[in-house]
């Protein structure tokens, strides 16, 4: 059976630079990566830019979320260098009929194990990201505190600077009567 599933693959060659998948496209295929490396991309609501969020080489897997859930690509797949992969559709998969039915279950299943791995991973970046937010927030914090108590004994130095500079004045007259 597994055969058949190879035969049903399609070989692919990307150029350095070739758009894999973008995101938003639909898809319901998987792609294996034979030779090369890919990077994922992920676009920014705000500005509209991408930003890279990770990096896939030979042995890995690609639009394993679009197999599984058959909603459109989440994200864009660029070749950084010359790539190979060869891909399943889901459609082609389920058209073998109920022989491939185990094989596609196995490999949902596998997609589901990648699909955690890839989270925690992404969760883990995620939370050490936060924490060196929170650092430098605690250190512009500390700073800000530094700066207005700087500011408080500046203020407090001039005030009483003028006032001897007021009071000194007299008590040089009194001095010599």
């Amino acid at each position: 059976e597994f055969r058949r599933v190879l035969f049903r693959s399609e070989p692919h060659r990307f150029d350095a630079g070739a758009v894999l998948m973008q995101e938003g496209d639909a898809g319901d295929s998987l792609h294996m990566i034979r030779a090369g490396t890919v990077e994922i991309r992920k676009r920014v609501a705000a500005t509209g830019a991408t930003q890279p969020i990770n990096r896939l080489g030979a042995g890995e897997a690609l639009g394993e979320l679009s197999f599984l859930d058959g909603e459109p690509r989440s994200s864009t797949v660029v070749a950084l260098e010359a790539c190979a992969t060869v891909s399943l559709s889901k459609r082609r998969l389920q058209a073998m009929g109920a022989r491939a039915a185990a094989m596609v279950a196995a490999i949902d299943a596998g997609i589901a194990r990648v699909a955690a791995a890839r989270l925690k991973d992404a969760s883990s970046r995620y939370a050490q990201s936060l924490e060196v937010q929170l650092a430098h927030l605690a250190e512009r914090r500390e700073f800000g505190r530094l700066f207005v108590a700087t500011v408080a004994v500046v203020a407090m130095v001039t005030v009483a600077s003028q006032a001897i500079r007021e009071w000194l004045p007299g008590q040089i007259g009194r001095a010599h009567v």
